[in-house]
């Protein structure tokens, strides 16, 4: 496992899935979450499943585009990201994997808690329509991204 601090943003990425979540009025029902290492930036995509095909255009279409290739990619031992599809499209790009510990979630542990972050602000916004949880996305992920973070100071 890799356990040096990237030495430039989006050197080294953390990838995972929320979910599944109440089936949104859009068909979502998953997060794919991805954050830097670096700065703790944090990323979303809402998807209706976490099959591998869905999870490697997701990443595709809506991180690597945007942002560019990382030189890591760290994931946990779910299958969507141990999948053909998914090596393979990794393989294909350079991007080198490397998986947490399993059963050992601390390892990856800035996205976990971002993850429990995100579920206590949902939480407190779709408590009457469950539904519409999808829509508070954005602004959760807006507000971790502007918020200093403590170890950063930035």
């Amino acid at each position: 496992m890799i356990t040096t601090t990237a030495s430039r943003p989006f050197e080294k990425i953390y990838i995972d899935i929320v979910g599944p979540l109440t089936k949104s009025y859009n068909g979502n029902v998953f997060i794919l979450t991805l954050q830097d290492d670096l700065s703790k930036f944090s990323w979303e995509a809402l998807m209706p499943n976490h099959e591998a095909n869905t999870v490697a255009k997701f990443f595709m279409t809506q991180f690597v585009y945007l942002y560019g290739l990382p030189q890591n990619l760290i994931r946990d031992y779910g299958t969507e990201s141990l999948s053909k599809v998914f090596k393979e499209v990794c393989q294909l790009l350079k991007i080198k994997q490397t998986s947490t510990s399993p059963y050992h979630p601390q390892s990856n542990g800035s996205l976990e808690r971002s993850h429990r972050t995100l579920a206590e602000y949902l939480h407190s916004f779709v408590k009457k329509d469950p539904q519409n949880w999808e829509i508070h996305v954005p602004f959760a992920i807006f507000c971790h991204n502007s918020t200093t973070h403590i170890s950063t100071k930035y």
